[in-house]
């Protein structure tokens, strides 16, 4: 059932999603991380370790993913050297004119774990237009490997702590199987963002109800990013994701 248990799901499509300032893509790459070493940077288990993981960037250059990948390498291993398993590709059109080209990119690396950044950029305009989602997620549902879709939730939902409604539309919470909104704690510190992530779909029975929070430190030197560590808090000492949390 697992990639990496709780958060993705070795079966179709899992999706992340928040505000902008939540750092969503450090997520992702944590994620790719720990199913290549089969170590959790961030879940609790990695229950097998991939092969190769594509990483489809409709977000940012490639400078800008290898000194995050670098950093957060070197936070959990020591070793600033990148991994040679983990293949970013920078993306210049929608998902669906690339669907053979990723189809051959996938077989081309062995991957066995997909993250595509982010869902409105690849859908090639709103998540919410029926007819640019459905053929977006469609085409990755069926490609057979575990797919992590990033997806930016608007301002006005984060304010109204209604994070179950940041899907863009009905259709997209019916094609994930599992998703989870990421929120910043208001109690973070500058350079240490504290995030809680929340289960809001689970194809498997209930939701989970344990919020996993997380503390992203950013380790800088000479003002330049040199690593990165997660570490694992109790969200009771974060009073602001309180209202968030089910139990």
């Amino acid at each position: 059932q697992w990639l990496v248990e709780p958060l993705i799901e070795a079966n179709g499509i899992n999706l992340i999603y928040g505000r902008g300032d939540v750092t969503k893509s450090m997520l992702a790459l944590a994620l790719a991380l720990s199913a290549l070493k089969g170590v959790p940077v961030v879940g609790d288990k990695v229950c097998f370790k991939a092969k190769s993981v594509l990483y489809l960037d409709w977000e940012d250059t490639a400078t800008e993913h290898k000194k995050r990948l670098r950093a957060i390498h070197k936070g959990l291993t020591g070793s600033s050297e990148i991994p040679r398993n983990l293949f970013h590709v920078t993306m210049d059109a929608p998902l669906v004119m690339k669907q053979k080209v990723i189809q051959e990119l996938i077989a081309a690396h062995e991957a066995e774990f997909l993250i595509v950044d982010s869902l409105g950029l690849a859908c090639g305009g709103s998540p919410s237009d029926e007819s640019l989602a459905i053929p977006t997620l469609s085409a990755i549902r069926g490609l057979g490997i575990p797919s992590l879709f990033i997806h930016h939730l608007n301002r006005a939902s984060v304010i109204s702590k209604d994070i179950s409604e940041g899907f863009g539309s009905t259709f997209i919470r019916n094609i994930v199987r599992r998703s989870w909104a990421v929120i910043r704690a208001e109690e973070s510190e500058p350079y240490h963002p504290v995030v809680g992530i929340f289960d809001t779909k689970s194809n498997h029975g209930p939701s989970d109800e344990k919020v996993y929070v997380y503390k992203i430190t950013f380790n800088n030197i000479n003002k330049q990013l040199d690593s990165v560590v997660f570490s694992k808090e109790a969200i009771h000492n974060y009073e602001s994701l309180w209202p968030y949390s089910r139990k």
